[in-house]
């Protein structure tokens, strides 16, 4: 095997001379499987190992750099070395696999690195000339200078002499040792001197700006020089001494994220989160953005009183609307969409919305008000109007109180005007999501009520075409609405002219007859009229105005009709009341809305009070009225009593224009408002009652206790149930014998 080893030695000395275009794959291959053929690889590891070892002792350029750049030799060098052992590592490849593997030996090409390590820079000439402290200060220098802002020239020495020290050693020890722990530590001290530097020097929110420069200028920094290894331990080193060591400083200062928050600076309180976050600081911001939620809540809802006018009522609602919006804008823009915030948020919400139970209340009312003025709202308005209502819905405890509301408020609306069922119907919608399906059912069925009237009163429109009636027919859409499905309404009774009495019969009799067993009541207080008005102004210039207005407000007019050659006559309140019925309240309300100043259809030619009106006072049509308030264009008018458009008269060679005014009007008694509360009160009774006997049936026997905490967790979805009056309604089934006491606990009777 002598032969086999000198041509072994010749083909190293071949690779350390650089001469190895003479050598061949065959001719590697062949010399190494011989000496595994004759199991004589122990002796060939052994030969090999001693040749490189005296090979790479020979490598010395220890002179070259004394006057040379340290960095550019050392690379070199080390790239000369390194594509030496790659070359020797496929030349013993399978030597590896066969023996080297199996019993545990380091392979050839690692212990090349290990000599090149102890003869460059821990052997004793290279100890003298301390070559690895300069090759260490040198790169760490180097990438300080970068760091301030002096442009490295060769990112590539740099990256490929750490990856040299990584190499070194299998496990980065020699790496950790010698490069990252004094780098680290340089950068620390670097990044503590200014962190307190710029801390002194700009507000909270600058000073986030620059530390997130500052991150992103090192990412770029660490992803050219430094290995994955050291990269997480810098953005570390950074977060501790720009962050983690600073955080009393950044949350108790006076521009710190509580101010941001306050101030809506939106841009800088992103950077504080994502900065916040990294150093596990979250709940911290959570905790900060619910408490001044809260304080900010509190202080809105508290001005809520019963005695507040309702102008007071929707300005404060409107405060928690726009709350609600600014703040999801900071969830969305500065907490992206976190879902930590967004439940933080609506804890808040849930926590101060509830001090009142006023809220529920007034939200159906606030909506009403936002629904019947949608014509002058975009899409997108809309849109964001139902959603933040659906948000504060949510956290509104006490939603059968909001129930009874929204249901009455809605009634008046699909009654008045149908013209918003698209967004009556996203409303609804939204309301179930955030409740339960049984929640809206009444809401529901009311619109199904509404297009089962209108099939029926079309069915009748077609009937009176084709039918020749004694007298004259009116217009008229009625609208039959279930009993069981609306909010009751007040019935108020009033006297109808014979025309209008013959017409509303008419459909009556049509009515009658395919529904038997139904009973039809009018309801005069809730409809509304179109009426035809003839006036002359001062030049006696004849106009025509087509007037909506309530059914009240027809029957009040219709007592003024005279020819044209005949003056109108003068009533008084009191004669009003005897010739149409109309109870004395609904009289006062419709005659304040035919004297409003934009179109006073009434003029009052007596007055017993300043400021109201009563029974006394007179009243006569208004012979110099007027109404010039309208635009020439289509466009509707901005008022908001009155809708507006000169439009052309049936008879279009007519020269007289029409024109059509919306008069103030009231289709129902408010009063019903106030008795929404009773009802609520009565069906909590129910539902408390009921869910009591429920609970019993199912366990028997239960402690009183046991049984007020079942009933609390049953209902909280619908309203908070004071204990109070759960013991009330308990003590109450007793007393009726559906329960009785034994011994201690409360016991179910059959």
């Amino acid at each position: 095997m002598t032969s086999k080893l000198e041509t072994v030695s010749s083909l190293l000395q071949a690779i350390f001379q650089n001469k190895t275009s003479d050598l061949t794959y065959y001719k590697q291959y062949s010399t190494i499987y011989s000496f595994i053929r004759f199991k004589k690889e122990k002796e060939l590891y052994d030969f090999s190992k001693q040749l490189i070892e005296k090979y790479t002792k020979e490598l010395v350029f220890f002179k070259e750099i004394e006057n040379g750049n340290i960095l550019q030799i050392i690379k070199k060098n080390w790239k000369i070395q390194q594509d030496k052992l790659e070359t020797i590592k496929q030349m013993f490849t399978v030597l590896e696999e066969k023996f080297l593997k199996k019993n545990n030996l380091k392979p050839l090409y690692r212990i090349g690195i290990e000599l090149w390590r102890k003869t460059i820079f821990e052997g004793e000439e290279s100890l003298k000339l301390g070559i690895k402290n300069k090759l260490i200060s040198k790169i760490i220098e180097t990438i300080q200078s970068d760091r301030k802002g002096s442009k490295c020239k060769d990112d590539e020495t740099i990256e490929e002499l750490l990856n040299m020290f990584v190499k070194l050693s299998e496990n980065n020890e020699i790496y950790e040792q010698w490069f990252e722990i004094p780098f680290l530590d340089q950068t620390s001290k670097h990044y503590k001197l200014l962190s307190s530097v710029l801390l002194k020097s700009y507000k909270i929110g600058q000073y986030c700006r620059k530390v997130k420069d500052i991150f992103n200028s090192e990412k770029i920094l660490v992803n050219r020089f430094l290995p994955e290894c050291s990269q997480k331990k810098i953005i570390e080193i950074i977060r501790t001494e720009f962050i983690k060591n600073h955080f009393n400083e950044i949350s108790t200062s006076e521009s710190g994220p509580k101010a941001m928050i306050k101030k809506l600076e939106k841009q800088d309180l992103k950077i504080v989160y994502e900065l916040l976050i990294s150093i596990g600081e979250k709940k911290w911001l959570v905790k900060e953005f619910q408490d001044l939620l809260v304080s900010f809540g509190e202080e809105t809802i508290r001005k809520y009183d019963n005695n507040k006018s309702e102008i007071e009522h929707y300005q404060t609602t409107n405060k928690l609307m726009n709350l609600r919006i600014v703040y999801n804008s900071i969830i969305q823009e500065s907490f992206n969409n976190d879902r930590d915030f967004i439940v933080g948020g609506d804890k808040s919400f849930h926590q101060f919305i509830n001090i009142n139970t006023n809220m529920a209340r007034n939200l159906p009312q606030f909506i009403d008000f936002q629904i019947r003025h949608l014509t002058s709202k975009k899409e997108s308005e809309i849109k964001l109007i139902i959603s933040i209502f659906s948000e504060l819905l949510k956290c509104i405890q006490d939603k059968d109180i909001f129930k009874k509301y929204y249901e009455f408020y809605l009634s008046r609306r699909l009654i008045d005007n149908t013209e918003h069922e698209k967004q009556e119907l996203q409303m609804i919608k939204q309301i179930k999501s955030k409740t339960w399906p049984a929640f809206t059912l009444k809401m529901e069925e009311m619109f199904k009520s509404l297009n089962i009237s209108r099939v029926e009163s079309d069915n009748f429109i077609e009937l009176q075409e084709n039918d020749d009636q004694d007298f004259e027919l009116i217009d008229i859409d009625p609208c039959v609405l279930k009993q069981s499905v609306w909010p009751e309404i007040s019935q108020l009774e009033c006297q109808l002219p014979g025309i209008l009495s013959d017409n509303l019969n008419l459909y009556l009799d049509y009515y009658t007859k395919i529904h038997q067993c139904r009973l039809i009541r009018w309801q005069f207080n809730t409809g509304t009229a179109n009426l035809y008005f003839n006036a002359f102004n001062q030049a006696k210039k004849h106009s025509i105005y087509e007037l909506y207005l309530s059914t009240f407000q027809m029957l009040i007019l219709l007592q003024f009709n005279t020819d044209y050659d005949q003056e109108p006559p003068s009533l008084s309140c009191k004669q009003l009341v005897e010739k149409t019925k109309i109870p004395l309240i609904n009289m006062k309300t419709s005659l304040i809305g035919l004297l409003t100043k934009n179109a006073s259809i009434l003029t009052r030619t007596k007055s017993v009070l300043k400021n109201e009106i009563s029974e006394d006072d007179v009243f006569t049509i208004n012979k110099s009225f007027s109404y010039s308030s309208y635009s020439s264009s289509s466009s509707s008018s901005s008022n908001n009593h009155n809708i507006t458009n000169r439009l052309n008269t049936k008879d279009s060679s007519s020269s007289i224009p029409l024109i059509k005014i919306r008069m103030n009007i009231q289709t129902f008694n408010d009063n019903k408002k106030n008795t929404q509360l009773q009802l609520v009160g009565q069906e909590r009774n129910i539902v408390i009652e009921a869910t009591t006997i429920q609970i019993m049936k199912k366990h028997k026997k239960i402690s009183p206790g046991g049984l007020i905490t079942l009933v609390v967790k049953n209902v909280q979805n619908k309203f908070k149930a004071p204990i109070t009056l759960i013991d009330q309604r308990i003590r109450n089934l007793m007393d009726r014998e559906y329960l009785k006491r034994e011994g201690n606990d409360l016991v179910y009777i059959p």
